[in-house]
Order: structure tokens, then sequence, then C-alpha cells
């Protein structure tokens, strides 16, 4: 399942690494919403934290916890860095994914 999300990603994001890094932020916030996230993005100092109070894999995340690797591989993929999944899967799966050093993504 990741490589077939990498590869989806890919497909995506391969126009868009040309892109301005806020383009490709609101890309990702877009293919989250698709799947019915209701995504925001928190800019603190150098890093980017993309999240969501309802996780729009929730059914899925309760049996599969690594389908959170999944939404990871995807938003690292379209963002074009490296972005560490933080998912509070404790009661009603919150999504949580942070974009370390965007500065350099700039």
């Amino acid at each position: 399942m990741k490589e077939a999300d990498r590869s989806l990603a890919k497909a995506q994001s391969s126009s868009q690494k040309k892109d301005k890094l806020s383009k490709r932020l609101d890309d990702a916030v877009i293919a989250m919403e698709s799947i019915g996230g209701a995504v925001r993005v928190e800019n603190e100092k150098n890093e980017v934290l993309i999240m969501s109070q309802r996780c729009p894999l929730s059914a899925a995340v309760a049996e599969h916890p690594e389908v959170c690797k999944l939404a990871e591989t995807l938003l690292a993929e379209m963002i074009g860095s490296k972005v560490n999944e933080e998912c509070d899967r404790e009661g009603t799966p919150r999504c949580r994914f942070h974009v370390p050093d965007v500065g350099r993504l700039a």
C-alpha cells in the first residue's frame, strides 16, 4: 500500500517540485481534504504542522494504525520534504504531521 501511495503522490507531485512551498502545502491540504479531512496548517518558526481534528481514515486507522504512514508518504511526496507522522490515535483519531526545517524548501 505504501508503494501505491508513493507512486500516486509522485505522479501528482512531479510538476509541483518547482512550485513554491506555499503552493505545495496548499496542494497537500487539498489532497487530505479530498479524502475527508478538515485540515489546517500552522507555521511555527521554521517548521510546519499539518493537522486535522478528525482523521479522514479513522475507520481504517482504528484497526491498522500503519495507515497514518500512507498519509505521511503522500504528504512527503507532495511537499518534497521529510514529513513526520505524529497522529493521535487515542479516542477519536486526529491527524498531525510535522514538516521540519521548511526554510530550505521555500
